[in-house]
């Protein structure tokens, strides 16, 4: 199976800093979208993937939804969501990470459907600092999910310092902050 974790496109949180990263649920911006837009042609070149995977934050979604074939299967995961890395002893969320609550996700991205998790910590953003062996099962629990779907391309569009996570579980390497994606960057792998 080939997995390709997807950067999101610019979001809004990423424009002022440190007082841009107090926006809640922050939208793409126009370059973003714009992104996003260039993103889907390059892809529009690939083999179509069979399953496209979403963090529950709206620029994801959005960059997501932008990028999207059309006609394949669409699921949202907290399994994704926004994480610090390396995560600090002492990590907190930040509002530009709180993930979108599950009404907003129906309502707004209608053609997702929500990924069944059994720890519901998840939907309140433990992920984002959890420490690495707990995050680890998690992982893990992903790409399970991944395999029982028996497709053979999976897009999942998440955020810089989760990818980064993922890639340095995947692969054992030890990974760092130079080590992450652009905006539509791009990082795929076989499972």
């Amino acid at each position: 199976m080939k997995l390709s974790f997807i950067r999101h496109g610019e979001g809004a949180h990423t424009l002022r800093p440190p007082d841009s990263l107090q926006l809640e649920h922050p939208r793409l911006t126009k370059l973003g979208v714009q992104q996003a837009a260039d993103l889907r042609i390059v892809l529009s070149e690939a083999a179509p993937p069979d399953v496209i995977v979403s963090s529950p934050t709206r620029r994801t979604l959005e960059t997501a939804s932008i990028v999207s074939p059309g006609d394949v299967e669409h699921v949202v995961t907290p399994f994704i969501g926004p994480r610090v890395f390396p995560v600090p002893s002492l990590g907190r969320t930040l509002p530009c990470d709180r993930l979108l609550p599950k009404q907003h996700i129906s309502e707004d991205f209608p053609q997702w459907l929500l990924m069944p998790e059994t720890d519901p910590l998840l939907w309140r953003g433990s992920l984002n600092t959890m420490p690495e062996p707990t995050f680890y099962l998690h992982c893990e629990k992903l790409l399970t999910w991944c395999r029982s779907t028996q497709a053979e391309q999976v897009w999942l569009f998440s955020h810089d310092g989760t990818i980064a996570a993922y890639r340095q579980y995947i692969t054992g390497e030890r990974i760092t902050r130079n080590d992450f994606l652009g905006e539509t960057g791009i990082w795929t792998t076989f499972i």
